[in-house]
């Protein structure tokens, strides 16, 4: 018989594909800064490791934030149920992460070399 430890860890484990976060949860609010730091992570793992799951992983990400932050116009949302501009929420966060990952996909053996300006 399984410990309720174990059906945790389970639980847990089971929001992961191939050992990297599933999709965000729709049910709670999302934020830009957030994605930019996952996005930005991904890809430095990527860069680190040459492990092409974390690539593919900033890849959809990186979609999945263009999708809920840039569809209303030039300038991001403040968040996935919001939908004005706020720069607190850190879109700038993620619009270095996704010239970032573009960098880098485009061309991986001379990637740019960003300076965070981040909080």
């Amino acid at each position: 018989m399984r410990s309720e430890a174990e059906k945790t860890d389970d639980a847990y484990y089971r929001k992961f594909k191939d050992g990297i976060p599933a999709d965000a949860d729709r049910n709670i609010t999302l934020y830009p800064g957030v994605y930019g730091e996952v996005v930005s992570l991904l890809t430095a793992a990527y860069r680190i490791t040459g492990d092409q799951r974390f690539l593919k992983r900033a890849t959809a990400l990186a979609d999945e934030s263009l999708v809920l932050f840039w569809d209303n116009g030039p300038l991001p949302r403040c968040s996935s149920r919001g939908d004005h501009y706020e720069a607190i929420t850190r879109a700038d966060t993620l619009a270095l992460s996704l010239l970032e990952l573009r960098s880098v996909r485009k061309s991986p053996y001379k990637p740019l070399v960003f300076s965070w300006i981040d909080r």
